[in-house]
């Protein structure tokens, strides 16, 4: 038979301290909640969305003009160029902004995107939205 370590005076002030434990913990939380509801009441999301696009246009801004040393001079296209110098056409300007109506009609169709963001392509139809996958790496 195994023997019990705590005394019956022990065996009866556990279930206090442990209640004890439990109101000052939810105490401390509470007043936590309130603080942080406190902070977001007072809190400028639109200023700070703001500020994190802003910050997020400079650091892109930053890292394509380290990426790509580009002269002051830089080469004017012509509409044909799109499709018949695509590979020229993004090495000189490497974000192509399109919607998924235009894309296909763009840049030549052998032309191979490194990266390819398709914004709302939920409201395209299948039809409109399927191409020949030029993305590199999927098939």
């Amino acid at each position: 038979m195994r023997s019990n370590c705590l005394s019956a005076s022990q065996n009866r002030s556990f279930p206090i301290c442990k209640n004890q434990f439990y109101f000052v913990k939810r105490r401390e939380l509470e007043a936590e909640k309130q603080e942080l509801h406190r902070k977001l009441e007072h809190y400028a999301f639109d200023a700070k969305m703001d500020e994190l696009t802003q910050k997020s246009l400079r650091l892109f801004q930053a890292e394509l003009a380290t990426r790509y040393h580009w002269q002051n001079n830089r080469r004017r296209f012509e509409m044909n160029d799109f499709r018949w110098n695509s590979a020229e056409f993004t090495r000189e300007y490497p974000v192509v902004l399109s919607t998924t109506y235009s894309i296909k009609g763009t840049l030549s169709i052998e032309h191979i995107y490194d990266y390819l963001i398709v914004d709302e392509a939920s409201q395209v139809d299948l039809a409109t939205g399927y191409w020949p996958s030029p993305v590199r790496g999927i098939s």
